[in-house]
């Protein structure tokens, strides 16, 4: 028996910039065991189908200027700004899992 689709929330504010290509990777606070393959970004009221390609885990102040750029963001400084709106106890010492995917074509 398969698995069913594992789903990863996301504010919808990053809708566009995943279906545009501009978010490629997505960030959580703590270890977050995810499984490689098929899943679902949830967006709101839309799912996009995404391939998991890569998992890291490291320290939130390990965190650098392409990851930000793969998250969607101009700067680290923004970057890391955002996810401590969203984990508001996030500290340099805080261990973050960095999902890195693509969008899967429409068929």
């Amino acid at each position: 028996m398969s698995e069913p689709i594992q789903t990863i929330e996301l504010s919808d504010k990053f809708e566009s910039a995943v279906i545009n290509g501009h978010k490629t990777q997505t960030t959580r606070k703590g270890l977050c065991a995810y499984r490689l393959g098929p899943a679902l970004l949830h967006c709101g009221n839309t799912y996009i189908p995404i391939t998991i390609m890569s998992l890291r885990l490291k320290h939130f102040d390990e965190l650098t200027k392409t990851e930000a750029q793969r998250d969607g963001f101009a700067t680290l400084a923004e970057f890391k700004d955002s996810l401590r709106q969203f984990y508001p106890t996030i500290d340099d010492s805080s261990l973050v899992t960095v999902v890195t995917f693509y969008v899967e074509e429409a068929d």
